[in-house]
């Protein structure tokens, strides 16, 4: 346990203030054990990924942040085309093994810098692809600490979203693959790898801020709006793809929610269009957002 930990340190925007405490549970024991004691004290707690689409306070988080980063939550079976994996895996490393035994349907996952669990919380994908077409079943523990599989034909997925999660941890997924020569799949992920690069920005971000309306793809609409390369402190909007919003150097939270105070109540008045933020607030409260 530590106490006053850091989250820009967690996040990949490299923004945000300190959690009061921080837990990394070393296997579902201690993990039960962590949940019983937010339980006990009143504690309001967090799960955290890789933090690759999250936004946390400049204050901070006034509570309890989990991560399941010991060994025991990263692990991986695979058994003729399906693939057992550990909520913490890597994202990067479940391709890899993937690759290693001809196993494709998820190469569009490809640079995506998250984990197993945050992604299928997230409804995670690309190129019209989502993470939770690839699924078969999802091992969760709920905040009593009783743990239960669901299939994913019951859990409705949405775009950008799989809130059948929300207030409950995810242990591990199991997959379901195609078979392909290695060789084949190496090719694609290359592929989604070399259109990642080339179509979004370099610096710290949290990923694409805001989910795509129906009529029109968010980044699009943001350039149309007047908002690409405009900064509020050390926050900017992407000059590459203008639904990324990236840390310049020295951003605070404040920054960022301020960037897309603007380019909501922009896009509502010029347009009608209510952007609703993709990526997850954490120590803030949605009102500062939404409410334009």
């Amino acid at each position: 346990v530590h106490e006053n930990e850091y989250l820009k340190n967690h996040t990949t925007i490299r923004i945000g203030g300190p959690a009061a405490l921080w837990v990394a549970p070393c296997n579902e024991q201690d993990l039960v054990e962590t949940l019983k004691f937010c339980d006990d004290e009143k504690i309001d707690w967090f799960l955290i990924g890789n933090g690759s689409n999250l936004l946390v306070a400049d204050g901070g988080f006034d509570g309890l942040v989990i991560k399941l980063s010991s060994s025991y939550f990263s692990q991986i079976r695979v058994d003729d085309d399906r693939m057992r994996c550990g909520a913490g895996t890597s994202l990067k490393r479940v391709l890899s093994q993937a690759c290693a035994h001809g196993l494709s349907g998820l190469e569009f996952v490809a640079g995506i810098p998250g984990t197993v669990g945050g992604a299928i919380r997230m409804n995670a994908g690309a190129m019209g692809c989502d993470i939770c077409q690839r699924l078969d079943t999802v091992r969760f523990m709920e905040s009593n600490g009783k743990v239960y599989t669901i299939k994913a034909k019951d859990l409705k997925p949405e775009y950008r979203d799989c809130s059948f999660f929300r207030g409950k941890i995810i242990l591990e997924a199991e997959f379901i693959f195609e078979r392909l020569e290695p060789d084949q799949i190496k090719s694609k992920v290359q592929e989604f790898i070399r259109k990642r690069l080339a179509s979004q920005p370099k610096e710290p971000s949290a990923g694409c801020v805001f989910k795509n309306p129906k009529t029109i793809p968010a980044g699009r609409l943001i350039e149309q709006l007047g908002f690409k390369g405009v900064k509020v402190g050390g926050a900017k909007v992407s000059e590459i793809h203008a639904n990324f919003i990236v840390n310049s150097g020295n951003a605070l939270a404040g920054d960022v929610l301020e960037l897309m105070r603007r380019i909501m109540s922009k896009a509502k008045i010029e347009h009608g269009i209510e952007l609703k933020p993709e990526i997850e607030l954490l120590g803030v409260d949605s009102c500062e957002v939404i409410c334009v």
